[in-house]
């Protein structure tokens, strides 16, 4: 119902070219500004005409030699950017000073989500290493360890986590595994997980919540994105199918009236998800869609590639 969203009335404000790999971003609790980086530089953006408002250099000894940062997120107060680092660790930037702020370690492969708990300073991150890990920001201390996985023979099968979403109640926490299912927590993690199978024969890459509704879309290589109500169970209520390759990112505008969705297809895609129905396609990337963030009252969007650009 909402007609800002046809293929008509979306229009490109601005783009700009990083001429390397982006896989996250970002915005900020405010929306005024995003954040996004490559392995070297850390941008923060004004939304409202793309300028720099910072580049915060990356140490060498945090930086990736493949160039690109796989995860990023801003602190609830918006005074700190944290990415995923070399050495599967997790670097805390002040924003004010530009420089290291901490750096927190205890993953053995590469962090893939960091996601702040509400009304604490916690902060949750999960891993190729099975691992879910709780950290105390503020004293930059591991709080929890939750390893996933079973060992036997002495080698260790590893649940592998590709995203972390908490629900718009704060309610629980779901949890995407390569294995193609989705683990629920409470939010102290304190009770077991209960798992549901997302996508069968498939793995789940990344997992966004609804701001208003408990809705998660799950996204996966089976080329789909399916949507569930979360109440006692998981229900899939809609599987969609309009792209044509690895679904990698997906994000609900901040009403809800939409879902947007970004593929290895090259494309961006608006979703009437609750009918089922792709309402547009846009092709503004020459290569893999890695993060799509909406802006969190505003009707706008913002979208990074394998191409290099914002």
């Amino acid at each position: 119902n909402d007609q800002f969203y046809n293929a008509s009335t979306i229009e490109l404000c601005y783009a700009l070219d990083a001429t390397t790999i982006l896989c996250s971003i970002q915005f900020d609790s405010t929306g005024e500004r995003y954040a996004f980086a490559d392995g070297k530089t850390i941008f923060l953006i004004q939304t409202i005409d793309g300028s720099i408002i910072a580049s915060i250099p990356i140490p060498d000894d945090h930086s990736y030699d493949q160039k690109h940062t796989r995860e990023l997120c801003f602190s609830p107060d918006d005074k700190f950017i944290l990415i995923s680092g070399s050495n599967n660790s997790i670097i805390i930037f002040s924003i004010e000073s530009q420089s290291v702020a901490g750096v927190l370690e205890g993953h053995t492969n590469i962090v893939t989500s960091l996601v702040f708990l509400p009304n604490s300073f916690h902060l949750l991150s999960g891993g190729l290493d099975g691992s879910l890990c709780l950290w105390d920001y503020n004293q930059k201390t591991l709080i929890k360890k939750i390893q996933h996985g079973e060992t036997s023979d002495n080698k260790t099968e590893k649940e592998r986590i590709t995203s972390i979403a908490l629900s718009n109640d704060n309610s629980f926490i779901a949890v995407g595994f390569m294995s193609g299912s989705v683990g629920i927590y409470e939010p102290t993690l304190t009770q077991p997980m209960n798992m549901f199978k997302a996508h069968q024969d498939a793995y789940v890459i990344h997992v966004s919540s609804a701001n208003h509704s408990p809705i998660l879309a799950t996204s996966s290589n089976d080329n789909t994105i399916k949507i569930w109500v979360m109440r006692s169970i998981a229900s899939c209520k809609q599987t969609l199918t309009d792209h044509s390759n690895c679904v990698i990112t997906s994000c609900f505008s901040s009403d809800d009236s939409i879902l947007l969705s970004g593929s290895k297809d090259e494309t961006i895609k608006a979703w009437d998800y609750k009918k089922g129905e792709c309402l547009f396609t846009i092709k503004a990337h020459k290569n893999t869609l890695f993060e799509l963030a909406h802006h969190p009252t505003e009707k706008v969007f913002v979208s990074c590639s394998g191409d290099g650009l914002v």
